[in-house]
């Protein structure tokens, strides 16, 4: 008997965190229902890198620490990349294909960390765009963890060349 109070006040301690979190992820969705990424093009364009990578998170431009639930890409996830003459293409398993064009990719770096992913200093490549349909985050982030070291270069290199207006060799990554 002298064991059922502390496991009753247990219970209802856990059911309010998970009650509190499925309301917060809701608000969440609705907060950034209109962003989304791009309508992906009925062509593939040329594609320029393919890695795989690990999608991190995509934030409002440099707030690293506040995730957006932008459509396709609102869960972390392993995925492939794909840097085309088009634009970038992201496959992530149990999501729409996410496709970014090259003209609203503004940017391509290195980051340390991102919500609650910390890696070596340099070790994510965050892809700074210009999110669909919504005028109060025109800008975001989205940070990639590629899984072979030698790829975040590569990737960076492509999507820098894209916004230069000039595609490089094909570049890929030997098996």
């Amino acid at each position: 008997m002298d064991k059922v109070l502390p496991t009753v006040i247990t219970v209802i301690v856990v059911a309010l965190a998970v009650t509190l979190m499925i309301l917060s992820w809701r608000a969440r969705r609705r907060r950034d229902s209109g962003l989304s990424a791009y309508e992906v093009p009925a062509t593939a364009g040329d594609e320029i890198l393919a890695a795989d990578v690990f999608y991190v998170a995509t934030t409002p431009h440099e707030v690293p620490h506040e995730r957006l639930a932008v459509r396709g890409l609102a869960f972390r996830a392993s995925a492939r990349l794909a840097v085309t003459a088009d634009g970038l293409r992201l496959e992530i398993p149990g999501e729409s294909e996410t496709f970014i064009p090259t003209s609203a990719i503004t940017g391509a770096d290195r980051a340390t960390w991102a919500i609650d992913r910390g890696v070596e200093p340099h070790g994510l490549v965050v892809v700074t765009w210009t999110a669909d349909g919504d005028d109060a985050h025109p800008s975001v982030d989205s940070y990639f963890r590629a899984r072979y070291l030698d790829d975040t270069s590569k990737i960076i290199d492509a999507l820098r060349s894209l916004i230069a207006g000039r595609t490089g060799s094909i570049i890929e990554r030997e098996a």
